[in-house]
């Protein structure tokens, strides 16, 4: 029952917001490329599953973080 401009209109959006963020991506990692980087941290309570995944992903591989 979903008005079909509205989902249009969101698809749109969705579409928008993945550009962007693809381009703010591929530029973070040429700045970690760059080598200035050495460590970084996470934001607690915004990348919190970034976090989780990153443990999880340790765990597995059986390494120190």
């Amino acid at each position: 029952d979903t008005d079909p401009a509205w989902i249009a209109d969101y698809l749109e959006l969705d579409v928008q917001v993945g550009a962007e963020d693809r381009v703010l991506v591929e530029r973070v990692q040429v700045g970690m490329r760059s080598g200035i980087v050495t460590s970084g941290r996470l934001m607690p309570e915004s990348e919190r599953l970034i976090g989780h995944f990153e443990r999880l992903l340790v765990d597995a591989l059986g390494t120190d973080r």
